[in-house]
């Protein structure tokens, strides 16, 4: 059974914690340019 994804978020910071209800996606949205922070995304499913 698949379960769907509900919503994502996008959050400034490496180490920034999930926040309540959602899963840290371990994927770097920046490919870890030297100039650029780092982007956390999040998912929530149902």
């Amino acid at each position: 059974m698949t379960v769907a994804i509900t919503d994502l978020k996008v959050i400034k910071g490496e180490y920034t914690e999930a926040p309540q209800g959602f899963q840290k996606i371990p994927v770097d949205l920046n490919m870890r340019r030297w100039w650029q922070i780092y982007l956390a995304l999040f998912q929530k499913r149902k």
